[in-house]
């Protein structure tokens, strides 16, 4: 799991990089304090200096809070992953049970086709035994006949 997410991190901040380029070329690239373009010769050097140092000082506050919202940021997202994969890991866990219980469904429903088929034998084994029964007495048919066409009729 971590080594998927160490993709994920270098792409973030690869991507983090491209967006300060686009979104602050000119901070970016320190242009900000350009105006100050101070001239060892002049009277004011020291003070363009000093006011320059200040501006840069000033962006480099801005774009180390920048940095600490994006690092919030990833970490924001990193979180959000990790909750992804643990859902995703759950889900697979799930999936893998509910796997097992259809394969132990099957087989009890298997069981039960061969109980209902040894059923059925024996129930059809049980009717043909009565019906048997029935038939192998000719002696009661004749007496219970009210006639000998209604005894050979049962009897056949």
């Amino acid at each position: 799991m971590k080594k998927a997410l160490f993709p994920i991190k270098i792409l973030l901040t690869f991507v983090i990089w491209i967006l300060a380029f686009v979104i602050f070329p000119s901070e970016a690239r320190g242009e900000v304090c350009d105006q100050y373009q101070c001239d060892p010769i002049s009277d004011n050097y020291i003070q363009c200096n000093s006011d320059k140092q200040k501006c840069l000082e000033d962006v480099i506050k801005e774009t180390q809070n920048k940095a600490n919202t994006l690092k919030n940021t990833i970490s924001i997202v990193n979180g959000q992953i990790q909750v992804q994969q643990l859902q995703i890991n759950q889900t697979v866990v799930e999936i893998e049970n509910l796997e097992k219980e259809i394969g132990e469904l099957g087989t009890r429903i298997d069981g039960l086709e061969i109980s209902l088929d040894r059923m059925s034998n024996l129930l059809i084994e049980r009717v043909n035994a009565t019906y048997k029964q029935r038939q192998a007495n000719p002696f009661l048919l004749m007496l219970t006949s009210d006639s000998l066409g209604d005894f050979l009729t049962q009897m056949k």
